[in-house]
């Protein structure tokens, strides 16, 4: 039961959940293609030659 447990344990049960939730969007972001086009058409807009090799 989750009323029987200590305010400590709850928030870390939610910071966990934050992090699990985080970590799921990232991957399924990083792992989408759309995004990745995305990506690769607005990243040379911002992109100096003159700082580069």
């Amino acid at each position: 039961m989750r009323g029987s447990k200590k305010a400590g344990v709850l928030i870390k049960d939610y910071e966990k959940s934050l992090l699990n939730a985080f970590r799921d969007s990232m991957l399924c972001n990083i792992l989408n293609p759309k995004v990745i086009l995305m990506y690769l058409a607005l990243m040379p807009n911002f992109v100096t030659l003159e700082f580069g090799m």
